[in-house]
């Protein structure tokens, strides 16, 4: 049996009277492909009264792993590692004073694609087109609900 993504209520818009796809796209800074795509529509026609869900903004396609500080990590040692730089690394950590203390923990931003839930897809579909593991795909939404419209990182 198929699994259907429940949805969010916070994300639903009733179409009134003299909307279109594009005016609402733009009032949520979405594209009207993803209104289409999301909403399973099969034109750009719309009617009043009709309830559409507005997919949700993601964080462009980051994702954040943890990392421990070791003895003798430096930020240029990490940035190498990990391939980020150093304003990256600041934006999402407080390093204001740029000192490393040993058992910190620090986010490490990772770069991903995404993939906007849709209606009719199932877990299964997503981790197969992605080729993930439910355990990938978890580590890389953390703190995300597998709703319809909202924005998951993929590899």
């Amino acid at each position: 049996e198929k699994m259907r993504f429940d949805y969010d209520m916070d994300n639903e818009y009733v179409v009134k009277k003299g909307d279109s796809l594009y005016k609402i796209a733009k009032q949520y800074n979405v594209s009207v492909d993803d209104l289409i795509k999301v909403n399973g529509l099969n034109s750009a026609m719309i009617y009043p009264e009709q309830v559409l869900i507005i997919p949700l903004k993601s964080n462009g396609g980051l994702y954040f792993v943890e990392y421990v500080i070791k003895k003798d990590d430096t930020l240029d040692s990490i940035k190498d590692k990990y391939n980020v730089t150093v304003s990256l690394l600041s934006e999402y950590n407080d390093l204001g004073k740029l000192l490393l203390v040993n058992d910190q923990v620090i986010k490490i931003p990772r770069k991903s694609n995404t993939h906007t839930v849709v209606m009719t897809d199932s877990l299964d579909y997503i981790l197969k087109k992605y080729d993930m593991s439910l355990e990938e795909l978890v580590e890389m939404n953390k703190d995300k609900l597998l709703t319809v419209g909202y924005v998951l990182n993929v590899k």
